[in-house]
């Protein structure tokens, strides 16, 4: 006969409780998210913003597109305002109308969203 190697009866074994991770504290999650719905808004005024802009400067309608593409983000890692002055004069070369003006106006409307998102150290 077999020997048999014997722990307890099933009746006296308790099943173990799982180990819990511990909690880290919670976050404010409710502002986090109302700042960062703020900032995509503010960008996504901006974007409008540019488009009707573009569209007046290069005289196109609602269904015409215009002939360039500003990305903000290629603009938001340059460092200077110079630098950001001659990346939208490169990019509006083209263009019939006066850009001076425009380009202002984006530079500044740029900086506040920097401003917003906390990188105003650029």
């Amino acid at each position: 006969m077999a020997a048999r190697v014997s722990f307890g009866s099933p009746s006296d074994s308790v099943a173990p409780k799982p180990v819990q991770p511990q909690q880290a504290p919670r976050r404010n999650v409710k502002a986090t998210v109302k700042y960062n719905r703020a900032l995509l808004k503010r960008r996504l005024e901006l974007e409008e913003w540019v488009d009707e802009a573009l569209r007046d400067i290069y005289e196109c309608d609602e269904d015409e597109d215009y002939e360039i593409e500003i990305d903000i983000d290629e603009m938001l890692e340059l460092q200077t305002e110079e630098e950001r002055v001659e990346f939208l004069k490169e990019l509006l070369v083209d263009c019939k109308k006066p850009t001076d003006e425009f380009i202002q106006e984006l530079l500044q409307r740029v900086q506040k969203l920097q401003k917003l998102s906390g990188n105003s150290a650029r």
